[in-house]
């Protein structure tokens, strides 16, 4: 599930969003047996169902940035009985309610912060930086057919980072093609709170006093709005192998976008991988 992403692709490729926050960004194996002729729940049923593989994302240096990067990302996916998942996309979610066409859970992911050196010609100096931290999540998605409305709230679990909290609805299509493509698409909103939206975008007193920036205060509100695709192939001789690659285009709107701190208001974001399946 794109929302439930979430260590940011805005995160991670890695396979880092959001979340939705991030973002949606990747399908792992696991995920590709989630089309409208194979749902979620068709995967393994029993024991664990594991996945490694690695890539390349491309993204914005931060939020906001008009210069983007280029890295490497691993990829591991472990799911155990469908319900647990332990990822580098979602951190560790587990489903406290689920169906064919439905789930509902909970667990724990990772916002990667921000530095006061990102970006190129020193933009942000002086800003400081904002902690990586633990983010606590409630998630859900349900399905009609092969279209599927999903849900993601997510909030700083440890105080120790942006200190506030998002929440993304999303609309997304998935289908198969034939017995090894399988792709999936879709329209995403995002809120934010006031304590994430000034940690991100807003500049106070002392940070105004120490970087290019005035003084700016950045209210609770939309966030972004943005739209995703994923595609995910397998190989092999029993389909062990699968190559896979995301894109999203989304825009910074409201408080976010009117940020001194925000360079380009449309940011793009886009990776591909290579894994197997034991």
């Amino acid at each position: 599930m794109r929302l439930c992403r979430f260590i940011s692709f805005s995160a991670l490729f890695a396979f880092i969003a959001t979340p939705l926050s991030a973002g949606a960004e990747t399908l792992g194996y696991s995920e590709f047996k989630a089309g409208p002729e194979m749902t979620w729940m068709d995967r393994v049923a029993e024991g664990w169902d594991v996945s490694v593989g690695g890539g390349v994302l491309f993204k914005p240096e931060f939020m906001g940035s008009e210069d983007y990067e280029i890295m490497p990302v691993p990829m591991i996916d472990a799911r155990w009985e469908n319900r647990l998942t332990i990822n580098t996309r979602e951190g560790v979610a587990y489903d406290v309610l689920q169906a064919p066409n439905y789930r509902v859970g909970g667990g724990l992911g990772y916002d990667f912060g921000r530095d006061d050196d990102d970006g190129e010609d020193n933009w942000l100096r002086g800003m400081g930086d904002i902690d990586a931290t633990i983010e606590a999540r409630a998630y859900g998605e349900y399905g009609w057919g092969p279209v599927w409305v999903e849900g993601e709230v997510a909030g700083d679990a440890i105080s120790n980072g942006h200190e506030g909290m998002t929440a993304t609805v999303a609309l997304e299509y998935r289908q198969r093609s034939g017995q090894n493509l399988f792709v999936s698409f879709g329209p995403s909103l995002t809120w934010a709170s006031e304590d994430y939206m000034q940690s991100y975008f807003g500049v106070d007193a002392r940070q105004a006093a120490a970087s290019r920036f005035g003084r700016y205060s950045a209210d609770s509100g939309l966030r972004d709005y943005a739209f995703d695709g994923s595609a995910i192939y397998t190989f092999g001789s029993e389909g062990e192998w699968f190559a896979s690659g995301f894109g999203r285009v989304s825009r910074l709107v409201g408080d976010a976008a009117d940020s001194p701190v925000v360079q380009e208001e449309v940011q793009l974001s886009g990776g591909a991988a290579v894994g197997y399946r034991f």
